[in-house]
């Protein structure tokens, strides 16, 4: 049964714990050890909290150990900071919202393992570890602030795997990071640390990334590569593959 999430309402998964945006604002719960709540303390809790300091929620995106919302005011990130994933050029931890200035309008995020990528009206930026080249800068340099990501067309959806990144933009999509199991679909194991445009049959729609591997929805299906452990790619094997494989089993996929 599909589920339609009405306008103001949204919903974000971490390793262990959950985000949700509701009408009466942001509700996170689970685990909090790393201060991925941003409420002030570290304690887990296994029920929904509200997040008091972030009043008119807009878009929330959970990583590993740390969390990012674009809020009418602009990008807050919180939680774990050891590769300088919140953006605020520290690598301290955060248990409370820190509002990061330097991106002043910004209009998706994602957040991965230990890095963060948003999209602004300027074009696509990353933060955060950088050990397999998921900025997407041409270095393998962690960030602590955010970089400008050259990309040939404007970005419309950004997602963020476990170290790698991809993004739709105007002229189709694009995926960088770690490569060992074809997470970027570019028919090669080798990662890469700029962007390598993917050839899909079809315009893309959306994209999640995943952990190794990487899911898109096309207006002819949905098509999924990488790491294929425990028949996450759903195409009744256990091989890995990198490049996109069409989920045919599936009706037209809506989102």
């Amino acid at each position: 049964e599909m589920y339609k999430i009405t306008r103001g309402y949204q919903i974000s998964c971490g390793s262990d714990s959950t985000a949700a945006i509701t009408e009466k604002g942001l509700y996170i719960w689970g685990d909090n050890s790393f201060g991925q709540f941003g409420d002030g303390n570290d304690e887990d809790s296994n029920v929904p909290v509200l997040i008091k300091s972030i009043p008119k929620p807009l878009q929330v995106s959970c990583g590993y150990i740390h969390t990012a919302v674009i809020t009418e005011k602009g990008l807050y990130t919180w939680g774990n900071n050891t590769r300088g994933q919140l953006g605020d050029g520290t690598i301290v931890d955060s248990n409370v919202p820190v509002h990061i200035k330097s991106i002043p309008k910004p209009l998706q995020v994602s957040c991965g393992y230990d890095h963060t990528a948003v999209i602004t009206a300027e074009g696509l930026y990353t933060w955060g570890q950088n050990e397999y080249g998921q900025l997407g800068d041409g270095s393998n340099k962690d960030s602590n602030v955010p970089v400008l990501i050259k990309l040939p067309s404007k970005p419309l959806q950004v997602s963020c795997g476990y170290d790698h990144t991809a993004v739709i933009t105007e002229k189709g999509l694009y995926t960088w990071g770690s490569n060992d199991d074809g997470q970027l679909g570019d028919g090669t194991n080798v990662g890469s640390n700029v962007p390598v445009h993917i050839k899909l049959p079809s315009k893309p729609l959306q994209v999640s990334c995943g952990n190794e591997y990487t899911a898109a929805i096309t207006e002819k299906g949905l098509y999924i590569w990488g790491s294929n452990d425990n028949g996450k790619l759903g195409d009744g094997r256990y091989v890995d593959s990198n490049v996109p494989v069409l989920i045919d089993s599936l009706p037209k996929p809506l989102q």
